[in-house]
């Protein structure tokens, strides 16, 4: 049983971790030949592809190697997809894009979009992301009157789409 459930997590955080790097991939614009040829080591386009499929293990040192050729960071990139996929966030937490829960007009999310509004009017410079723990996360449900699991799965809608650095 413990065998099922560590495979089960293992299958969809590698699931996940794969579209995540599609999705920053395709943010950049390039295609898995032009990432492939960016790689400080050799790698062949179908290995990519069985990366973004999740269909094939991705190394820790392989994983942080395509973050930085792509300009994320690779924990930022790692959390999102554990965000997306709904893995571990009790211990992880959540990050959520204040600039996309303001500009969303969906009516029941109004104390959610004020909020979002407050934290940037309070953060000018920031980067636009809060980063909140899971005690936060419960609370912040409580107080909205919102049931727990249908708040995770609305600030998972927020969670922040790459933005790589232009190398």
């Amino acid at each position: 049983m413990v065998t099922e459930e560590r495979d089960g997590v293992e299958s969809a955080a590698r699931y996940a971790i794969g579209r995540e790097l599609r999705r920053v991939r395709d943010a950049i614009g390039w295609t898995r030949a032009e990432l492939a040829a960016r790689l400080p080591f050799g790698i062949h386009v179908q290995t990519l592809a069985g990366y973004e499929r999740g269909a094939v293990q991705c190394s820790a040192s392989r994983f942080v190697s395509l973050c930085q050729t792509m300009g994320v960071s690779a924990p930022d990139v790692l959390a999102w997809a554990m965000q997306r996929e709904g893995i571990d966030l009790t211990t992880t937490g959540a990050q959520v894009d204040l600039h996309a829960v303001v500009h969303d007009k969906t009516r029941a999310l109004l104390p959610l979009r004020r909020w979002a509004r407050q934290r940037l009017k309070d953060d000018p410079g920031g980067t636009g992301i809060a980063r909140l723990t899971w005690p936060v996360v419960q609370e912040m449900a409580t107080v909205f009157g919102a049931d727990l699991d249908e708040f995770v799965e609305t600030l998972v809608l927020f969670t922040p789409r790459p933005v790589p650095q232009r190398r």
